[in-house]
């Protein structure tokens, strides 16, 4: 049986708007290859993109974390697996 991965903190790999203009999330390679100034802007709405994880000042929402689900989940399995810190 296979099991659910939950990144609870978020992706890296990911960005999200700056305005939530969208649930969406976008590549993070959304800026020019290899450009180092060139900052992600989102495609709906042209406002930049943040990187996807949780900041400090954020809480956890279903809508980017699954942070219900994750709680639903915690509560019926029988072996739980923490990475990262």
């Amino acid at each position: 049986m296979g099991g659910e991965v939950f990144e609870i903190h978020g992706n890296l790999d990911y960005m999200r708007c700056s305005k939530e203009c969208s649930e969406d999330l976008y590549p993070s390679n959304l800026g020019a290859p290899r450009d180092l100034t060139a900052v992600p802007k989102c495609p709906k709405c042209g406002q930049i993109c943040v990187p996807h994880m949780l900041c400090f000042d954020e809480m956890y929402t279903e809508k980017y974390y699954r942070a219900q689900s994750a709680n639903q989940m915690f509560e019926s399995v029988d072996v739980l697996i923490i990475l990262g810190t």
